[in-house]
C-alpha cells in the first residue's frame, strides 16, 4: 500500500549539485521539528546542512522556549546554516547560539532573497514551519532557482 502525503508535508526534491531539498512547510510542532531536524541530518549525509525554521504557532504560554529548545537541536543535528522565519522564530537562533550562520527574517516574502543567497548547490536544506507562515513561498523559489 502507498500512503501519498499533502503537498508541503515532507516533499523531498532533488536540488542543484547533487542537494536535497525538504519541504515540510504544512505543519510544525515541537515533536515534529525535532523529526524533521532528524530526517534533514540522515538525509544529509556528508552535505551541507541548512535549515529554514517558520514559527510553531498556537503552543500557548511556552511557545519561545519551545522556540529555543528547537534551536538547541537544529545545533545538536548538525545544522550549518539556519533561517529563522517569524518573530517567535527569533529563539530558534538563541537556542542555537552556536550555529555557523543564523539570520533571521520577519516573514517568508523576506525570507526568499536570505536564503538563495545562503544556500549554496548540494545543500540539504530543510524548509519547515506551521502553515500560517506561508513557508511554501520559499521552498518553491528554491526549487525553481535550483532544478
Amino acid at each position: 500500500m502507498e500512503v501519498e502525503f499533502s503537498r508541503w508535508r515532507g516533499e523531498e526534491l532533488p536540488f542543484a549539485g547533487g542537494g536535497q531539498l525538504i519541504n515540510d512547510a504544512y505543519n510544525a510542532n515541537p515533536d515534529s521539528m525535532r523529526a524533521g531536524l532528524a530526517h534533514l541530518a540522515a538525509l544529509a549525509g556528508e552535505r551541507r546542512r541548512v535549515a529554514v525554521l517558520g514559527e510553531m504557532a498556537e503552543l500557548g504560554p511556552g511557545g519561545p522556549g519551545f522556540h529555543e529548545e528547537i534551536g538547541a537541536e537544529a545545533e545538536r543535528q548538525g545544522v550549518a546554516a539556519l533561517v529563522a522565519v517569524g518573530e517567535l522564530a527569533r529563539g530558534y537562533l538563541e537556542g542555537g547560539s552556536g550555529i555557523p550562520i543564523t539570520e533571521w527574517a520577519p516573514d517568508a516574502e523576506s525570507a526568499v532573497p536570505v536564503v538563495e543567497r545562503i544556500v549554496r548547490p548540494g545543500d540539504c536544506v530543510l524548509v519547515k514551519a506551521s502553515r500560517s507562515v506561508g513557508l511554501e513561498r520559499v521552498a518553491e523559489a528554491l526549487a525553481a532557482v535550483n532544478a
